[in-house]
Formats: structure tokens, C-alpha cells, sequence
């Protein structure tokens, strides 16, 4: 993730236990996604232990298995006539895969 192993950024914003936080980073990550697929090992840690008697416990450990999202596809219907043929070009988006799918419905 940007370019390195370890981001660190820092908030002083208080985490209660049980709640919900947001934080974003600054700058934003860029993250590598190989094949549509990434996983970034999270830890979340105090630096400062003034609140907690208990410092073993204070570290969330998170592994995150992410997939691109790729773009919305692009459809564009086209009539070919009777007995003749016709070529279908797919093109994907970078770091996708690209998938074929059967009209179930056969229309």
C-alpha cells in the first residue's frame, strides 16, 4: 500500500469499547489489487497508555481479504441478420477478471 509495508497515521479522537469509529486516511491508500483480489493486515494499537491498566489487550488485529469492485459494464445491443455471423469483443477492466455469463432467460 503506498508503496511501502507499513502505514502509520494517528487520531486522537477517543474509541469506546463497543463503538463504531470511522477514520480516514490522509492521504488516502492506494492499495494493490492483483487479480481483483488484496489483503491488508490491520493493527489498531494506543500509543499512549495513560487510560488502560491492562496493556495486553489493547491491540485489534484484523485481516482484510478485499476485491476490486469493477466498473458498471457497458451493454450494447446490436441486430445481425439472419445467417450471417458476428464477432463479440469483451474488454475488461484492469485487475478483473473478465466472466461470461449464460442468458437464463434466453431473451
Amino acid at each position: 500500500m503506498n508503496g511501502t509495508n507499513t502505514i502509520t497515521d494517528i487520531t486522537t479522537e477517543m474509541m469506546l469499547p463497543g463503538s463504531d469509529y470511522i477514520f480516514t486516511f490522509t492521504p488516502q491508500l492506494t492499495i494493490p489489487f492483483v487479480g481483483g483480489q488484496a489483503t491488508i493486515d490491520l493493527d489498531i494499537y494506543p500509543t499512549d497508555q495513560t487510560y488502560t491498566t491492562l496493556t495486553y489487550n489493547d491491540t485489534i488485529s484484523r485481516t482484510l481479504d478485499l476485491k476490486l469492485q469493477p466498473e458498471d459494464p457497458i451493454a450494447i445491443n446490436d441486430t445481425v441478420p439472419l445467417l450471417t455471423s458476428a464477432i463479440l469483443t469483451a474488454i475488461h477492466q484492469t485487475g478483473t477478471r473478465l466472466l461470461w455469463y449464460s442468458d437464463i432467460f434466453r431473451s
